[in-house]
């Protein structure tokens, strides 16, 4: 064998064990997502697991504080290292109280904006830990994200500022423009980030509906004060498409996957399928959305969990692109600008490839004065 041969063998030895680590992590994270103690508990026992190693794995992923209430109130905790559980509580009670007081942020906000006339949508971050996973412990949050009305935003922002928060992201040229090219803009003050969005995604060819998003708004009561939040069908649109640019971006964690597993538990049953793909044709982003959902599935081995959802994609196979176990590992464990996901993600979009390529070309300066300034 020339030395080229053997390279391109040890490489591809290297590449097989990095897929199979990988697997091996997600196969106990699925364990944990399934309640299913007892393979969690065998799987360590009888693969050489090494648990330093899927600690990096969690912390990759955000999810420290999942897998700690999960482990922790399980019986699995028995034949857990007391120390490597003890580091887990450590990042879980110092998130936690973080997260406490992003959540009384939040409540201060509310009243602001609602005194001055201006209503606005929680996304992500304590929603979705309290009503999907059950405890606002139980899903990291780094940040508070609320939807406004485009018209919104100077009023917005000028509250903001009159209460101490200063914009991070620089508005590039004029305000129209940019507000075009990106999603949302960064806020912070002391110990609190805020990321102000009028749009749900800044893409290439989405033509989400958004006066169908405000007028299908939800409420919701967190911590005895009353929010709006997105309607089920549009909580989901959102996962989707969040998962969909974070693999695009090379900055995938399987916290949204998870997050997503929780969404459809709690509403799948009750979507209309059909209809919700219908509709996701009439936004352009059905590719996305299918090739998501068969991603979410596969990742999790869950397809009998969420039959209705495996049937629809099933339906729809002709517009999945074949991915493999080492692809997925690719996508998720990518770097971020890596441009295997880009060509990935270009091949989804509804518009052609040079149309996404000069859009991104051209939205380039404003997303990086926007989220790198």
């Amino acid at each position: 064998m020339c030395a080229g041969e053997h390279a391109q063998a040890s490489a591809a030895t290297l590449m097989r064990a990095i897929v199979m680590l990988f697997q091996q992590h997600l196969t106990l994270l699925s364990f944990l997502l399934k309640e299913d103690y007892g393979a969690f508990a065998r799987q360590l026992r009888g693969r050489g697991v090494r648990l330093e190693f899927f600690a990096q794995f969690i912390s990759r992923h955000q999810l420290q504080l999942f897998s700690f209430a999960r482990l922790n109130s399980s019986p699995v905790r028995q034949c857990m290292p007391s120390q490597w559980l003890g580091s887990l509580r450590g990042t879980y009670l110092s998130r936690w109280a973080a997260q406490e007081r992003l959540v009384r942020e939040l409540v201060e906000l509310s009243r602001l904006l609602s005194s001055k006339g201006h209503n606005f949508i929680v996304l992500k971050g304590p929603y979705v830990a309290t009503r999907f996973l059950g405890s606002i412990d139980r899903r990291q949050f780094y940040d508070l994200d609320i939807l406004i009305r485009r018209e919104d935003l100077h009023t917005v922002e000028r509250l903001l500022r009159d209460c101490g928060y200063k914009r991070k992201s620089t508005v590039l040229f004029n305000r129209t423009l940019t507000t075009h090219f990106t999603h949302a803009l960064d806020f912070a003050k002391s110990n609190v980030a805020l990321d102000l969005h009028w749009l749900l995604s800044a893409n290439a060819a989405h033509s989400l509906d958004y006066n169908s998003i405000w007028r299908e708004r939800q409420a919701f009561v967190l911590q005895n004060h009353t929010f709006y939040v997105l309607s089920e069908e549009y909580e989901v649109v959102f996962s989707l498409i969040s998962i969909f640019k974070d693999l695009e971006r090379g900055v995938a964690r399987l916290k949204a996957f998870v997050d997503l597993y929780y969404i459809l538990a709690s509403v799948s049953q009750r979507i209309n399928w059909e209809q919700f793909l219908a509709n996701r044709k009439r936004e352009r982003i059905l590719k996305i959305s299918l090739n998501v959902l068969s991603l979410f599935l596969n990742v999790f081995e869950c397809a009998d969990r969420f039959s209705e959802v495996a049937t629809v994609v099933d339906r729809n196979r002709n517009l999945l692109k074949r991915i493999s176990s080492e692809d997925i590992e690719c996508l998720l464990s990518a770097s971020p600008g890596a441009l295997k996901n880009r060509l990935w993600a270009t091949d989804l979009y509804d518009c052609s490839r040079t149309h996404v390529f000069l859009w991104w070309l051209v939205s380039l300066p404003f997303r990086l004065a926007v989220h790198e300034a």
